[in-house]
């Protein structure tokens, strides 16, 4: 079954007249909009995508090692088709800050005179990204949503046609959250909201009058086997798309199956994947909001003591980021050492899956 770059070859050579913009092209944005665009695109400047090509920082966009090979495929594939070729990238801002714990990227792809995609970005690669990720669990708004909120409505002030936003993983959670807080003259333009495998929000967050607004406009997707996207999910209003794969594995965009010009349905999550995010969905309804807090804290604060600032190390050398971690909580309370070690052996079982034996050994460390 096909992926999101075959998606790009086949479909890319059709325009949007001919092939209206789907579920599978707010992917491919979405997934597109990870890559580190930072010295190619300058804030306030509008680059034609096929033209980046030519930047001679082309080559910085690649960076995130997890995802090189296919983000190289995805974007060649994207420049050299009708579809894709000659969107104008408006806006694109960046921003990181471990001090506040804040990590937002967003840019906007202007089709044409009445249709711009506002696509904001998920997680990235930093610990800062997880971070602010798990801050979600007892406060909001985090830096990101309020960032989010801004960015939708600065653009809706600059462009007066229709609008879609969208995004990947944390990006999906944002693009709801921006859709729900922005202001209310802009709301009729636009017309879609993605979240692919977004995380929902604590209770109260979202009024009742704004979850019955964002109802009408959202389409929500999960892969079978979803975790992340099952965080703080209260509604079944969603949707499960087959994916190849496993485990957390399928949280990778480009790992989800397509067929034709949308994804391909599955009949329902797994039996293993509903039970672990109502688990953990459990775990955190029964802690309170200071609970929830301090157990970020001690998780985040061994990240620190171990010196662990980016998800390529923990791919890359799994066993010896887990004893660098084992190292820097021995000198916690117990009760923060209790913390962090379950969450670690969960992180690693879910993150390598099939491969678990090899950091076995080191996930000993964590009983």
């Amino acid at each position: 079954m096909k992926g999101i770059i075959d998606y790009t070859v086949k479909y890319g050579q059709k325009s949007l007249e001919e092939l209206p913009f789907n579920e599978v092209d707010s992917l491919v944005l979405s997934q597109l909009s990870y890559l580190k665009f930072n010295h190619v695109i300058p804030y306030d400047t509008d680059v034609i995508l096929s033209k980046i090509q030519q930047s001679k920082y082309v080559e910085e966009i690649f960076s995130d090692k997890r995802y090189e090979k296919p983000n190289r495929e995805l974007f060649s594939s994207l420049i050299n088709s009708i579809r894709y070729k000659n969107v104008l990238i408006r806006d694109f801002f960046d921003i990181s800050d471990p001090v506040t714990n804040l990590q937002f990227s967003a840019m906007s792809f202007v089709f044409h005179d009445d249709l711009a995609y506002i696509a904001f970005r998920g997680t990235d690669d930093t610990i800062t990204g997880w971070h602010e990720d798990f801050n979600m669990i007892y406060n909001s708004p985090v830096p990101s949503q309020i960032h989010a909120v801004s960015y939708l409505n600065n653009f809706a002030s600059k462009y007066e046609g229709k609008m879609i936003v969208g995004g990947h993983s944390k990006g999906g959670n944002l693009a709801v959250y921006a859709f729900a807080k922005c202001d209310d003259s802009y709301k009729d333009r636009i017309k879609r909201i993605y979240s692919h495998d977004g995380p929902g929000f604590i209770e109260g967050v979202l009024t009742d009058a704004e979850k019955a607004a964002v109802d009408k406009k959202l389409r929500k997707t999960v892969p079978k086997a979803s975790i992340v996207g099952m965080l703080m999910q209260t509604e079944p209003g969603y949707e499960v798309v087959d994916c190849k794969s496993y485990g957390l594995k399928q949280h990778d965009p480009f790992n989800w199956r397509v067929n034709g010009s949308r994804f391909k349905r599955y009949h329902d999550l797994h039996k293993h994947s509903t039970l672990q995010s109502e688990s953990i969905n459990e775990w955190v309804r029964q802690m309170s909001l200071s609970d929830r807090r301090d157990f970020v804290e001690a998780v985040f604060e061994a990240f620190d003591r171990a010196g662990i600032t980016n998800l390529n190390e923990i791919n890359s050398e799994p066993s010896r980021c887990l004893q660098r971690l084992s190292s820097a909580v021995d000198d916690m309370s117990t009760e923060k050492r209790d913390m962090v070690y379950t969450f670690m052996r969960q992180l690693f079982k879910m993150r390598f899956d099939k491969s678990i034996d090899n950091v076995k050994s080191s996930l000993e460390h964590f009983r």
